[in-house]
């Protein structure tokens, strides 16, 4: 059974004949496999540096047991490649180099990469990418996580926007999983789209931990200096182009400018523009000039919802931290939306198709996943009779909700 396989009904099913199909409406990638193998990416590039690099990689992998599938990408801080065991499981691994140029320990690299997948390793939630294992060989410290189709950026570079469903369904993936990391004392200080990664259920995973710190006793700042990508930073942390705020906070107090959770809900809200179609030259705007920059989405043609996601984005983007929307309230609006969006007929009708199915596949060892997207939800097949019981349980909770 493929992990590929999907439905998805709309409201505008319950207008459709026996014959028709509903309407297509949640924006996923495309699984990565047919992508261009590691050999040939390779083989491919002109830079003799980066081939010698990417070879240095291919033979840690093959030391830890590995075979190189596929170039996922490069950060300031290491490079991902998907690789495979004996028994064609995937993985992907990010090898940060720990080596200077004179083949000595960098210890700082070192401790950095061993901090990260202390933190990863402490992780269990479904919105946050899975850790595995860590490893070391000479040049590298390797981290084993969970393969993904893709990351945010990518989706929105095919789409241009999100649509209203998808805007709603990632939206609270993301600020869940966000939500879950900040309760583990934690501030990921580098959110950007890159870092928000794709699984192949096409569910939203924070990723990437690489500046991620725990916050000081008592507080919910963090005490260093690294900082992530400048499009997606808060103005607190921009001294350079917003200088005069950045003054005028540290003079009303100067822990205003020091990176906390807030600077985090401001990176979110210009992801979530990013993600309704705004440039970065727009959000460089609404970094300098707060949340007034914000332009209203034209793709949502609810008034109800626009307004709601317009008012969520201007309280994200509010420039004083103390001013801005928190992340519980984040999902919160995000629980309304999908609430309104998503009528009581709609869930019935839902509730009455899932049941007709786990009828017709009682002798299959199949589990049906099922999450409430805005007015639709998606019906994913899993190659796991686990869990069979509970989802039955919860369609019933569901019929009884929607009778009250």
């Amino acid at each position: 059974m493929s992990l590929e396989i999907q439905q998805v009904y709309d409201k505008n099913c319950l207008k459709l004949g026996e014959n028709q199909q509903p309407n297509f409406k949640i924006q996923v990638l495309q699984d990565n496999q047919q992508q261009i193998n590691f050999k040939e990416y390779v083989e491919q590039l002109q830079n003799q540096d980066h081939k010698e690099e990417l070879a240095f990689m291919d033979a840690a992998l093959q030391e830890i047991g590995y075979k190189s599938i596929r170039f996922a990408g490069k950060g300031s801080f290491g490079t991902v490649i998907i690789g495979e065991d004996q028994n064609k499981n995937r993985f992907a691994f990010k090898l940060i180099s720990i080596r200077t140029i004179q083949g000595n320990i960098n210890k700082d690299k070192k401790n950095q990469a061993q901090k990260e997948a202390q933190i990863m390793s402490q992780m269990d939630h479904s919105n946050v990418v899975k850790f595995y294992k860590s490893y070391e060989t000479f040049n590298y410290f390797i981290i084993q996580m969970e393969e993904c189709k893709g990351d945010l950026y990518k989706l929105i570079e095919i789409n241009h926007f999100l649509s209203l469903e998808s805007f709603i369904k990632y939206g609270k993936e993301i600020s869940e999983g966000i939500q879950y990391i900040h309760d583990k004392g934690l501030v990921l200080r580098d959110l950007k789209p890159d870092n928000i990664l794709i699984d192949k259920m096409n569910v939203a995973k924070v990723a990437d931990f690489g500046l991620a710190a725990h916050v000081m006793r008592g507080t919910s700042r963090v005490n260093y200096s690294f900082q992530g990508a400048i499009s997606f930073r808060a103005p607190e942390l921009q001294n350079e182009i917003c200088q005069q705020f950045f003054e005028q906070l540290k003079q009303e107090d100067s822990c205003l400018v020091q990176q906390s959770k807030k600077s985090d809900c401001f990176s979110l809200g210009l992801i979530f523009c990013f993600c309704l179609g705004a440039s970065f030259e727009k959000l460089f705007d609404i970094i300098k000039q707060g949340p007034s920059k914000i332009d209203t989405p034209a793709n949502i043609n609810s008034v109800r919802e626009q307004q709601c996601i317009d008012r969520m984005l201007k309280l994200l983007c509010e420039q004083h931290p103390n001013k801005r929307m928190s992340i519980q309230n984040v999902i919160i609006q995000f629980e309304i939306l999908q609430n309104q969006y998503l009528s009581s007929q709609m869930n019935q009708y839902l509730s009455s198709q899932m049941n007709q199915y786990l009828s017709s596949q009682m002798n299959q060892q199949v589990l049906i996943q099922t999450q409430p997207i805005s007015n639709q939800k998606i019906i994913m097949l899993a190659e796991n009779q686990s869990g069979y019981n509970q989802l039955a349980d919860n369609i019933k909770e569901e019929n009884e909700k929607s009778q009250i």
